[in-house]
């Protein structure tokens, strides 16, 4: 959220305010409870788009890679372990060397890294394969991990995914709150200047919680004027 959108923001939360006040008076105009509801909802819409642009709200491909990711650290980390006592027990520093990761080494990995590392591992534990039949690894594991790996890696998105990815958030939280302008301009901001004799405190509170005050600068600049409000009667 850039600071006109902040400033924007916070106009929003206190015009909300203002009308949730009058709502709680005696005997409110019934269709500010729609117009004060209908704004409620946009401002929610508004975070959470804002929570997809900050990393928030998971998705169904989120999800999917966080599994295989899980999956292909234990798999690997526990083939790691078997190599690691083959070498050990057979005086091979070399081999030893190249699977002496735990599972919370792989998972410190970022995912561009971890995927050569376990092909490494798998690549050390091929070496020693008949070897390790004592040990309980047979080809088919070596298989299952290179799958894990195939998986987990076509659920990593390319750079270009994630520029389209943030471009496309970006507009969305822009877009929600083009959404709230308009309807505020067009539609709650005409009500309530019908509403100049019957709530005229109301009116004013409303009008001053709609002006937008810049608030991301050391030098305040002047406050952006709010929408006209009815003259008086």
């Amino acid at each position: 959220m850039n600071s006109p959108q902040k400033n924007k923001y916070s106009a929003y939360e206190s015009t909300l305010a203002a009308g949730t006040r009058y709502l709680a008076t005696a005997s409110p105009v019934p269709v500010i409870t729609r117009h004060n509801a209908t704004l409620a909802a946009k401002i929610a819409a508004i975070d959470a788009a804002l929570a997809k642009q900050n990393g928030g709200g998971t998705t169904g491909t989120t999800i999917a890679k966080n599994t295989a990711h899980t999956a292909l650290i234990r798999a690997a980390a526990l083939l790691a372990s078997t190599v690691a006592s083959y070498a050990s027990e057979n005086a091979n520093p070399q081999l030893l060397a190249r699977v002496a990761y735990s599972k919370t080494d792989l998972d410190r990995l970022r995912d561009a890294d971890l995927g050569p590392r376990v092909t490494d591992i798998a690549a050390a534990a091929a070496t020693v394969l008949p070897a390790l039949a004592d040990h309980g690894v047979v080809p088919a594991d070596l298989d299952a991990l290179h799958q894990k790996l195939t998986t987990f890696q076509n659920l990593l998105p390319v750079p270009r995914d994630l520029l389209v990815e943030h471009t496309v958030v970006t507009q969305d939280v822009q877009a929600r709150f083009d959404d709230t302008d308009a309807f505020l301009d067009g539609v709650y901001d005409p009500a309530v200047r019908g509403l100049a004799d019957k709530a005229p405190v109301f009116v004013a509170e409303y009008f001053a919680a709609r002006q937008i005050i810049d608030r991301g600068g050391s030098h305040p600049a002047p406050a952006t004027p709010p929408p006209t409000p009815p003259p008086a009667s």
